[in-house]
């Protein structure tokens, strides 16, 4: 919706129409990602609704951008034909007027951060996720430097027994800050202010929190897997999700060095350009136009 929003909403519905009882019959489907476990393979215990449309579709849409992994994914655990598969790019919401400072202040404030730098993690805790390789890379870095502070914002999942103990293990407790669900403004808030946004997941179709990082003119440090190194390009520092060295290495490179950190954010802002929702929008609207043709063809085959 928010791609009709900023293109040509009546053009996307307009071509909608056009394809008619096609959509209807529900002859397509629709792909995000796959639900993955924490060494990034598939799970296998967790029904995956996704699969479902892929199997039985004449086309599947893959919403992710370029979405060139995500598709592999389709072809090679839902056997999905290549022929089949239309790539729609993805975007992330344009970044409103900066917050105030007595709302900056309040967050900041609110959740004991004044005064301290800080490393963002905006994930529920997942396996896949991968806490834990950031909470061990961490630890070694508040080791050096006390005030450092770590917020993990998201809901709890299915790991949050074993963050929790890690956390208590490390010593960590003062230093990991848990916000749990946040208002969209204050994640804002956090984005814009946040010495570094990290993203370790060990699997990501996508990875939309990099993207609405950049744009936010904060350096990202992430995994070099999957959608990630796609969306991240060359202005992401990709590292091996479960190299903790590796993770010490290139966070502390990033807090130590402005130069460094300036430039990453300036690589940030240039490719969070290359993701709008006015192209997802026109790419989506050609494509319901080319539904009925494509249906047909489909149909002689």
């Amino acid at each position: 919706y928010t791609a009709w929003e900023i293109a040509d909403e009546e053009a996307v519905i307009e071509a909608i129409g056009e394809a008619g009882a096609w959509v209807e019959s529900e002859a397509s489907g629709a792909l995000g990602d796959f639900t993955r476990v924490g060494d990034g393979s598939v799970d296998p215990s967790l029904p995956n609704v996704l699969l479902h449309p892929g199997a039985e579709a004449d086309l599947v849409l893959v919403g992710a951008a370029p979405a060139v992994f995500t598709a592999g994914d389709a072809v090679a655990l839902a056997g999905v034909a290549p022929e089949r598969i239309a790539l729609i790019p993805s975007g992330v919401d344009p970044v409103g007027p900066a917050p105030s400072e007595d709302r900056r202040s309040a967050v900041l404030e609110g959740l004991g951060l004044s005064g301290h730098r800080f490393l963002l993690y905006p994930a529920i805790t997942y396996e896949h996720k991968n806490h834990r390789t950031l909470l061990a890379a961490f630890a070694r870095l508040h080791a050096l430097n006390p005030q450092l502070r770590l917020v993990l914002t998201g809901g709890v999942g299915s790991a949050e027994p074993q963050v929790r103990a890690q956390i208590s293990q490390l010593g960590l407790d003062p230093a990991v800050v848990r916000t749990g669900r946040i208002p969209a403004a204050d994640l804002d808030v956090l984005y814009r202010e946040a010495a570094i946004t990290a993203f370790p997941s060990a699997y990501e179709g996508f990875g939309l929190p990099v993207l609405e990082a950049m744009v936010r003119g904060c350096p990202v440090v992430a995994s070099g897997v999957g959608g990630l190194v796609e969306v991240g390009g060359p202005a992401v520092v990709h590292v091996d999700p479960f190299d903790v060295d590796a993770w010490v290495s290139s966070l502390s490179a990033v807090l130590d060095d402005d130069g460094y950190r300036a430039r990453l954010v300036e690589q940030g802002l240039e490719q969070s350009e290359r993701f709008r929702w006015s192209d997802s929008a026109l790419a989506l609207a050609a494509l319901y136009r080319s539904l009925p043709a494509r249906r047909s063809k489909h149909t002689k085959s």
